[in-house]
């Protein structure tokens, strides 16, 4: 890994990761994207706020996921956070289930693409330094721009699935092969 790598927690691109803040991520998911929002109460079965998104996501580090806080670095000083990203391992071993839920994509989409970017470069290398040789992730179909943010970080759509989880709404699956430091390519 790069010593510039966002993954570290070193500003990059006037971004940077930390470990999961709940501070920071209450902030996020209570100004959250309404895509985003559909999407997680789809994929989750059921309406849920601020507070039951991160209890979530606090559950999910409690039981080994990794989960962090996107930040974005301001000219004048400062930092907003952004983004929460979050990666479990699913059942097979070495496969990883990844997961972004960001503020308004319309108000906050230079901050989102320079994101996209710098974990187009870092996640590969991260994820293969952590074990992971696939990442998935899965995005609402309806959802304007969440396939466009997981193509730009180097996901692949691989599938439509029709009434994903029981939802009410259809869910893309996307995946990346950290095995070729990049993309999916199986």
């Amino acid at each position: 890994m790069t010593s510039r790598a966002i993954l570290t927690g070193r500003p990059w691109r006037d971004l940077s990761l930390t470990p999961l803040q709940p501070r920071a991520a209450l902030e996020i998911l209570g100004d959250l994207d309404a895509c985003d929002r559909r999407e997680a109460a789809l994929a989750l079965g059921g309406a849920c706020d601020a507070e039951d998104l991160l209890r979530g996501f606090l559950h999910r580090q409690q039981q080994g996921a990794h989960v962090f806080v996107a930040w974005s670095h301001r000219p004048e000083g400062g930092a907003a956070p952004l983004a929460v990203l979050g990666v479990d391992e699913l059942l097979a071993r070495g496969v990883g289930s990844a997961a972004l839920l960001a503020r308004p994509h319309r108000r906050w989409a230079g901050p989102l693409r320079a994101l996209a970017y710098a974990l187009r470069q870092d996640l590969p290398l991260w994820a293969r330094a952590t074990g992971f040789h696939r990442l998935e992730a899965r995005s609402w179909a309806e959802h304007p721009t969440a396939g466009r943010l997981l193509r730009g970080i180097g996901f692949r759509h691989e599938l439509r699935m029709r009434g994903f989880a029981g939802a009410a709404g259809d869910f893309d699956l996307y995946a990346l092969s950290t095995d070729a430091g990049g993309p999916a390519n199986v």
